[in-house]
């Protein structure tokens, strides 16, 4: 079993009840217990690194399927990585399209490179492949429209 599959099983028991219950709400599971259910990702994580540290744990948006990052990136070399400040010219595009994108693509997945909107797809992994099948490793933004960002706390980033 992988690091994750007790957390993942745990969450697949819980299914149609917190689906039932708390749709769209994050919840944190921890070997098999739920640890808690957040109105906001950043919430969650904090809490789960400051409990479990680097875990495993399992922190997942209710009624939403698992997202999965394609091969090529999650396969990425060191010092492959992109550096900070790459996606400046990404996120100012999209701050640019935010308010039509928002009242026309609402919770929808927008994929940005430079300065073109490349599409808007229903789901994530839709959004990720097509971005790794036309750019490669990036940069691009791949962005849930109408959703806050979501930042990954830099103590769980490992350098």
């Amino acid at each position: 079993m992988g690091q994750l599959d007790v957390e993942i099983a745990t969450y697949n028991r819980m299914r149609e009840d917190l689906e039932a219950n708390h749709r769209w709400e994050w919840v944190v599971i921890h070997g098999e217990e739920l640890v808690g259910i957040f109105d906001d990702f950043q919430v969650a994580a904090d809490t789960a690194v400051r409990r479990f540290g680097r875990g495993p744990y399992l922190i997942r948006q209710v009624g939403r399927g698992p997202g999965t990052l394609p091969a090529a990136v999650v396969g990425r070399q060191p010092g492959k990585e992109v550096e900070r400040g790459q996606l400046d010219v990404e996120i100012a595009t999209y701050n640019r399209m935010r308010e039509d994108l928002e009242a026309n693509h609402h919770l929808e997945w927008a994929v940005i490179h430079g300065e073109e909107l490349v599409g808007v797809f229903d789901d994530f992994q839709l959004a990720a492949d097509t971005a790794v099948r036309r750019f490669g490793r990036g940069p691009y933004l791949i962005r849930e429209i109408g959703a806050p960002p979501i930042v990954i706390p830099s103590y769980i980033v490992e350098r």
